[in-house]
């Protein structure tokens, strides 16, 4: 599934077949899998094919290119939870800029 989210060109018509294989790999798992095992992230999958069928191909949105560009890797001390760290480094310097911009 990911590596079809995920290819830079993809047949239209396979979309609605994603759709499906998605949704009953998800439920073959729920049968497998206690539902304490299953999160938001589990269920985000669902939601990244109709985005996927809404907004494109999903490699020219990624931000990753992007945080490469613009460096924003020097956020990250804690190597071990790099995207962890890097989110709240990146709400302290904007929260930092707001108080500062108030103040």
């Amino acid at each position: 599934m990911f590596n079809k989210l995920c290819s830079k060109v993809i047949d239209p018509n396979s979309i609605n077949v994603l759709k499906v294989e998605v949704v009953e790999t998800m439920l073959t798992l729920e049968k497998v899998f206690l539902s304490a095992c299953f999160d938001v992230m589990t269920h985000l999958v669902i939601h990244l094919v109709e985005e996927f069928d809404l907004c494109g191909l999903v490699h020219t949105r990624w931000i990753h290119p992007m945080e490469r560009y613009m460096k924003v890797r020097r956020h990250v001390r804690n190597m071990a939870r790099p995207k962890g760290n890097m989110v709240t480094r990146y709400a302290i310097e904007k929260a930092l800029g707001f108080y500062i911009e108030y103040i």
